[in-house]
């Protein structure tokens, strides 16, 4: 196919000779006149058609000043469809642009004759014969191999209508000036969405001719992982295009199996919505709405993945400049606060058989209480010291380069988010504040080479968790290799707090050299060695907003959570929620760094532990967004 611009003319039967390939027969040339717009997904909608490759001729001279914002336009297009078409084993040249002045005929010919030769190398299009000549694997979990190329060609040619793609794509040259994402990040990023939107498209199409299924029984009918699957179906009914039914079950129906998964409701399916057609799509937009209606956590990993820097966050107020919002959806998606993973989380835990399950704290591997044996941690470190022995552990054998935490700042209560990459800073970081700081807003400035560990409180710690998953993998989130959650009933503005010092305690904030939350009670101890408490449900007034929202208090998406609820003083209560949590945990012990207490029954700690994360889940306040439909 030939898309050229209208207002001039040429011979088209004098493009190609013919009789100079052997082989070919015939070829068939349809031209259109283009009347000026050239976009990812017209050109791949072309190729889905079936056309061999598609030579573009735009009217005009080089160097031209009012044609280079199209051709720069048309040659972006042209160069994403090919790096597209490549990854589906197409070959990379199957779209061509072409300057032409409308005289030199012969350029003309010559272009369009190297163009014929490479087709003829990289083969027809297998949407006519069935037969990808090339494949290519992708880096970005999935393997489209099983899928019939009209099929895949189908659910490619469809993913390039998604918003997030289309977004990022469209702003390209706006995000590497930004400087936030290089090249490398940015392609990353974009591939991994369009990949994802790919495989989710295919997904809708091929449940289109089924009834409503179970996820188990979704997930037999795709040869993609589990884990994406239950991500895609997910996020199919989080952007409009699946609906969420619920069949009732006899009980005597329900195998043990389904039983012993602990799911909300085992009559739970899924099916396309019946009116596709004329549906309204879910449009995820920027986190203003979330600020808007006070629901924001200030976890800060929206400032860190904005692709465009529009975003600033303090303790106490996000803020997004319009003007430079590009509309991409990056951070409703990862929000803690958009929509609820409460389920989806179950679905993709639950796959591990060796995990135990409570329906108050989810799902973990053990329970145990611990504590430090390095004396210099003991004598900084809050409870049991674990949390601090962790990352000396993480840092000393190399299995980190560095940990993202807070560590105390000159107002010793006021946190500063930092990079820590070395013994001596670690030590600065022990002990607990109370006071909520947004700690995934530095993500971005970590090198795409360092890997690490990250010490968060259970809202983060979602963040953390969605942002791996929606709409798809983020370049600078892939370095993090452990995640530390800490319990947490709630957290405090340090505004609030120091007027929560003076109210309840009478003292001056600088006053304190140690703060703890234990038996229900807010403890504080002065530099004179003074001891005071009062009882936290009188605090209530002075924590944040946002965690009357939560309904998490042991950071059940982490790899380890840590606090001191339900063990002695002294001692912390840890629970191992992976394997590689397991593993760093097991390690820490092995090297000296950390005693385990031993118990004949561990059901008295798990269930003090309970008692307060039911209260806080009870407690908590639910909330529904609606959201922008298109």
């Amino acid at each position: 196919m030939i898309f050229s611009s209208p207002g001039y003319s040429y011979n088209e039967s004098n493009l190609v000779d013919i009789k100079k390939f052997k082989g070919v027969d015939s070829i068939k040339i349809i031209k259109i006149e283009n009347i000026g717009s050239l976009d990812v997904t017209e050109l791949l909608k072309t190729i889905y058609l079936g056309f061999d490759g598609i030579f573009v001729i735009i009217s005009g001279k080089k160097g031209e000043n009012k044609l280079v914002p199209k051709f720069n336009s048309f040659f972006r297009s042209a160069e994403e469809t090919n790096h597209i078409l490549y990854r589906r084993g197409l070959g990379n040249q199957r779209i061509k642009l072409f300057m032409f002045d409308g005289i030199n005929q012969k350029k003309l010919s010559e272009a369009f004759e190297k163009f014929f030769i490479r087709l003829i190398r990289d083969g027809p299009s297998p949407i006519n014969n069935g037969i990808r000549r090339l494949y290519t694997k992708t880096n970005y979990n999935y393997n489209f191999d099983s899928i019939s190329i009209k099929k895949l060609l189908y659910a490619t040619y469809q993913a390039s209508y998604n918003y997030h793609y289309r977004s990022l794509f469209k702003a390209k040259e706006k995000i590497l000036e930004t400087g936030r994402y290089n090249a490398d990040k940015f392609y990353f990023l974009l591939n991994s969405i369009f990949e994802a939107e790919t495989a989710r498209k295919y997904i809708l199409e091929e449940l289109k001719s089924h009834e409503p299924l179970t996820i188990e029984e979704i997930v037999k009918i795709f040869n993609f992982s589990e884990e994406n699957i239950i991500r895609d179906i997910f996020y199919l009914k989080e952007q409009g295009y699946l609906e969420e039914i619920f069949v009732e079950i006899p009980d005597k129906k329900i195998d043990d199996h389904i039983k012993s998964l602990n799911l909300e409701d085992p009559g739970r399916r899924y099916r396309v919505k019946q009116s596709l057609e004329n549906y309204q799509k879910n449009y995820f937009k920027s986190v203003s709405i979330i600020q808007d209606l006070n629901f924001c956590c200030h976890c800060g990993l929206c400032t860190a993945i904005c692709p465009v820097n529009c975003s600033e966050l303090t303790q106490n107020y996000l803020y997004i400049d319009e003007g430079k919002c590009i509309n991409c959806g990056l951070c409703y998606s990862v929000c803690p606060q958009s929509f609820s993973i409460n389920y989806l989380q179950k679905l993709i835990r639950k796959s591990d058989i060796s995990l135990e399950y409570s329906n108050i704290l989810g799902y973990y591997e053990n329970i145990s209480s611990a504590k430090t044996l390095k004396y210099a941690i003991k004598k900084v470190g809050q409870d049991g010291g674990i949390v601090t022995s962790l990352l000396y552990y993480l840092l000393s054998k190399n299995l980190v380069d560095a940990v993202v935490t807070i560590k105390h700042s000159k107002k010793y209560w006021n946190p500063k988010i930092s990079i820590i990459d070395n013994i001596v800073d670690l030590y600065k970081t022990a002990g607990t504040t109370y006071v909520h700081a947004p700690i995934l807003s530095i993500l971005d400035k970590i090198d795409k080479d360092k890997k690490i560990a990250v010490v968060a409180l259970p809202c983060q710690i979602k963040a953390l968790f969605k942002g791996d998953l929606f709409p798809a993998k983020k370049p600078f989130l892939n370095n993090i290799k452990y995640k530390i959650g800490l319990f947490c009933k709630e957290s405090f503005p340090y505004e609030k707090i120091i007027k929560l010092m003076r109210d309840k305690f009478s003292v001056n904030i600088d006053e304190i050299v140690k703060m703890d939350i234990t038996s229900g009670k807010f403890v504080i101890t002065l530099e004179s060695g003074e001891v005071f408490s009062y009882p936290l449900a009188d605090c209530d007034l002075y924590g944040s907003d946002f965690c009357n929202y939560c309904s998490d208090f042991t950071s059940e998406l982490s790899d380890i959570s840590v606090g001191s609820i339900g063990s002695k003083t002294g001692w912390s209560s840890v629970i191992l929620r992976t394997k590689k949590g397991e593993k760093i945990f097991n390690g820490a012990i092995r090297h000296g760094l950390i005693e385990v207490k031993s118990f004949r029954d561990k059901k008295p700690l798990q269930t003090k532990i309970e008692k307060l994360a039911e209260i806080k889940r009870e407690s908590s306040r639910h909330f529904e967004l609606n959201l922008i439909k298109v």
